[in-house]
């Protein structure tokens, strides 16, 4: 995934601009530092997207960086209500997964 979102004219597709010369990286560590010096780390803007929109909250239950426990606690940790309750999805080309 890096090596395609690294390459030139994928980047001219998504708008990036020449002088952005950082290469994309899966898991930087210096930005997960700063994220998780923040205090409210991304809560801030969830706050303020919803009062104007509906959010929806995915995680996939293999994602290693935010499995769906660590989900549900930061969503209850904000006291958010759910709307609808949690379901498992599955996708078209495994049967066997869900998430």
């Amino acid at each position: 995934m890096s090596e395609y979102l690294n390459r030139p004219d994928v980047k001219e597709a998504l708008h990036i601009p020449a002088k952005v010369s950082q290469p994309f990286s899966i898991c930087n560590d210096t930005i997960i530092e700063v994220y998780k010096s923040r205090i409210d780390a991304s809560a801030w803007i969830y706050k303020e997207m919803m009062t104007n929109y509906k959010l929806m909250h995915y995680s996939g239950n293999s994602d290693g960086a935010v499995p769906t426990s660590g989900t549900r606690a930061w969503i209850t940790k904000m006291g958010l209500n759910a709307t609808t309750p949690e379901r498992n999805y599955t996708t078209s080309t495994n049967s066997n997964y869900t998430g």
